[in-house]
C-alpha cells in the first residue's frame, strides 16, 4: 500500500489575531437586496391571498343569503299573507 508523505502537512501554529475575526462586511455582501425583494414579494402575495379570501367569503355569504335566508323569509311572508282576519292580527 502506498504511503502519503506527511512532510507537506503544516506544522506551524499561527500567531496573533486570526483572519476571520477581522472581516469587515456590509449588508450587500449578504445579498440584502435579495432579502428585501423577497420580503416585498411575500407581502404582495399575502395581500393578494387576503383579497382572494375576501372575495370567496363574500360569495359564500351572498350564496347563503340567496339560497337559505331569502327563501325562508319568502315562506314566512306568504304564510302571513294567507292569514285572514283575526288570525293575522296577533302575528304582527
Amino acid at each position: 500500500m502506498p504511503m502519503v508523505p506527511n512532510e507537506y502537512v503544516p506544522t506551524v501554529v499561527p500567531q496573533g489575531q486570526l483572519n476571520y475575526q477581522g472581516v469587515r462586511t456590509n449588508p450587500q455582501d449578504f445579498r440584502s437586496q435579495l432579502g428585501q425583494t423577497l420580503s416585498v414579494t411575500g407581502e404582495m402575495l399575502e395581500k393578494h391571498a387576503n383579497d382572494r379570501q375576501h372575495v370567496i367569503n363574500k360569495a359564500a355569504a351572498d350564496d347563503l343569503y340567496a339560497t337559505q335566508y331569502m327563501p325562508a323569509l319568502a315562506d314566512l311572508a306568504n304564510e302571513f299573507y294567507l292569514l285572514k282576519g283575526q288570525d293575522a292580527e296577533p302575528t304582527i
